[in-house]
């Protein structure tokens, strides 16, 4: 291997080591709860760049023997002489700075955003009415496409532990799979039980396609 090589292999490695590193924080912040143990919504954290500078020092020693010769003389006794040693240092450096940028999902095209929340006009003490908009980032609106709207029953068990919690009577949607209309928009009715405490926190899993969004509803 030519050492011009091996230093380019060599800052090849350092380089999507980085880049590892960096789609391993991510993904640790992605698993931050998308809600508080209260139903309150958590910040969330995008990595959009990161800034390297590289340095790599190469120092290189390269060793021969060159064997030793014998005479032979009518008196006295062949001499052996040892292998000599002939040595060659090379040093080598190389600088390289640059940008790992994040690439956006959908990889530059426009990608589908859900906004959910509850119409606090028409809230009831037994009823909710729940709004979604689906619409890409480019601001276009999404219509005839199915939108499904579900309880997150584990979490939603979890940010209940205080109390009690039973799937089959604490609530209910009225629709679960809708289709956006013109306006982009679907609605549908939660439904609580008859004896759920003020304050249950109900957590609904909003998807249309891979677009995700959660929606935490506070009795």
């Amino acid at each position: 291997m030519k050492n011009h090589e091996f230093i380019d292999g060599t800052i090849e490695s350092l380089i999507g080591s980085i880049a590892d590193g960096v789609r391993e924080a991510q993904d640790s912040l992605n698993d931050i709860p998308a809600v508080d143990q209260y139903g309150r919504p958590t910040p969330s954290y995008h990595i959009p760049y990161v800034d390297f500078d590289i340095a790599v020092n190469l120092s290189m020693r390269q060793t021969s023997e060159t064997e030793g010769s014998s005479t032979a003389l009518p008196v006295l006794k062949r001499l052996r002489f040892s292998p000599a040693k002939q040595s060659q240092t090379a040093d080598i450096s190389s600088h390289v700075s640059g940008r790992i940028v994040s690439v956006p999902p959908g990889e530059g095209l426009p990608i589908i955003e859900l906004m959910a929340d509850e119409d606090p006009d028409k809230r009831t003490a037994r009823e909710r009415l729940i709004r979604v908009l689906a619409r890409n980032s480019q601001g276009e609106l999404i219509q005839g496409r199915k939108v499904e709207i579900n309880i997150n029953w584990e979490l939603s068990a979890s940010l209940n532990s205080d109390r009690p919690f039973n799937r089959n009577t604490v609530a209910r949607l009225e629709n679960s799979a809708l289709i956006t209309h013109e306006n982009g928009m679907v609605e549908t009715l939660l439904h609580f039980g008859n004896n759920v405490r003020v304050g249950t926190v109900i957590l609904l899993d909003i998807n249309l396609g891979n677009a995700v969004t959660r929606l935490s509803i506070i009795r």
